[in-house]
């Protein structure tokens, strides 16, 4: 009976679930290959690179550094709870067989991104919607360590340290969580407002609206200034990200195609970080600094400096 219960079957995959996910899920690759050829959303293709142990390593010590600014306490025991799943799953444990996603989503997500987008700025906000469950298998794991040892000892004082630890874990999370998330999200946005909308205010109070912008980071600055931008990272131009993807930020070769592809478009301004570009924006017959934003504290941007360069294209 034990042999039977383990063996694979076809009733035992979720079918419904899947085909409703699929058709729900199906519209945005189908809007994505239409849209840009692939797939994939352009965020995807443009943060794709060639793996690289150096910048998956970068990578991973910032995920830490993020598990240890929401809850250093709590998530000390996440790779114990990881690995201890996995182990108990792989034994045909019945808890942990009918929860096995909940260790999936988050544990294959960081696996992936580290091994194939390890991109170092903003992956907080690809990692927060999978706090809730880190948090779970953090739990999961004092919860098992401290019914190993109470097993191990049959002492009841440890039933009572795990009550205080758990209590310890709360008083963090109100006090120390709560009292760290609330100063880095208020600088994240006033990184932003100092820079991109700063800019973006500039720009819809120095150009006129049919003049076209070509710039690295389009978000704010576009919003701001309601002005047409060329997207120099590729998010929203998939012609521009079919020359250029898979090229490393910055790259001779990435300048090259890159200042082709401006000479083609020939925009009025071009707004970058200089660091990001600088075999392009050093070819001053074409480009002449206007105005420029310097982050004394920035924890947020991809540069501390944004420049923005008028153009001048030859006839």
């Amino acid at each position: 009976k034990i042999i039977k219960e383990k063996k694979f079957r076809l009733a035992q995959i979720p079918w419904t679930a899947g085909i409703a996910y699929a058709l729900l899920a199906i519209p945005y690759p189908l809007f994505s290959f239409f849209a840009a050829g692939h797939f994939t959303p352009n965020t995807f293709s443009a943060t794709h690179l060639p793996f690289n142990w150096g910048r998956s390593l970068d990578y991973l010590s910032l995920v830490l550094q993020f598990f240890y600014h929401d809850h250093f306490l709590l998530h000390l025991a996440l790779p114990v709870g990881a690995v201890w799943f996995a182990w108990r799953w792989l034994r045909g444990a019945p808890e942990e067989r009918a929860k096995f996603l909940v260790w999936l989503w988050p544990v294959g997500y960081l696996v992936t991104s580290v091994l194939l987008t390890p991109i170092k700025y903003h992956f907080q906000r690809y990692l927060i919607p999978l706090l809730p469950f880190f948090v779970l298998l953090s739990v999961y794991a004092w919860h098992k360590i401290f019914l190993v040892l109470s097993n191990w000892s049959g002492s009841k004082i440890l039933l009572r340290a795990r009550q205080a630890w758990m209590a310890v874990l709360i008083l963090w999370a109100a006090g120390v969580s709560l009292y760290f998330w609330p100063q880095i999200t208020a600088q994240c946005v006033k990184n932003i407002d100092e820079m991109q909308v700063k800019i973006g205010r500039w720009v819809s109070g120095r150009t006129n609206p049919e003049e076209v912008i070509a710039a690295n980071d389009i978000g704010a600055i576009a919003y701001v200034s309601q002005r047409p931008l060329l997207d120099l990272v590729g998010l929203v131009n998939p012609e521009l990200l079919e020359r250029v993807k898979g090229l490393r930020i910055p790259s001779p070769e990435r300048d090259r195609l890159t200042l082709d592809y401006l000479r083609q478009k020939k925009p009025a301004y071009l707004i970058v970080f200089p660091n990001w570009y600088p075999g392009v924006v050093s070819r001053d017959e074409y480009f002449s600094p206007v105005y420029s934003v310097t982050l004394v504290d920035n924890i947020i941007c991809a540069g501390d400096r944004m420049v923005v360069y008028r153009c001048q294209w030859p006839k």
